[in-house]
């Protein structure tokens, strides 16, 4: 009973406020790093741009991590439950669906638009093929 009841909390408070803790950081990185940008062009400097690759891929990964553990917190109560016989994600908050964009060049997005008019006319060829082997 008090396992439920822990799990349960954590499903409402722990969780919710995670999310807004994530939220409130991405916003105030953004918040810095357009500041920092501004401060860069007033003095008309440059960021090396290995310092500045340096800086992302640390700064990157401790919010997907975060999200990993907590996405895998719910599916071992959910496993957890489905073996005791009970319901330990009473309450669950939906996660917040984050994305991680992917930034395609206009070159590589006109490509892909190529491949795909080129596969939906192989495939209406093939379809008229069909109709005339039946």
């Amino acid at each position: 009973a008090k396992f439920e009841k822990l799990a349960i909390l954590i499903n409402n408070q722990l969780t919710k406020h995670v999310y807004n803790l994530i939220t409130w950081l991405e916003n105030k990185q953004k918040e810095r790093d357009q500041q920092a940008a501004a401060d860069r062009t007033a003095k008309h400097k440059t960021v090396d741009p290995t310092v500045a690759r340096a800086k992302v891929l640390r700064e990157s990964r401790y919010i997907p991590n975060l999200i990993l553990k907590i996405e895998t917190l719910e599916k071992d109560l959910i496993k957890l439950g489905k073996r005791i016989g009970q319901n330990l994600c009473e309450g669950n908050k939906v996660s917040i669906s984050r994305d991680f964009r992917i930034k395609f060049s206009e070159e590589l997005m006109d490509k892909l638009r190529e491949d795909e008019d080129e596969e939906s006319d192989n495939d209406s060829d093939d379809s008229a093929d069909d109709s005339r082997i039946q």
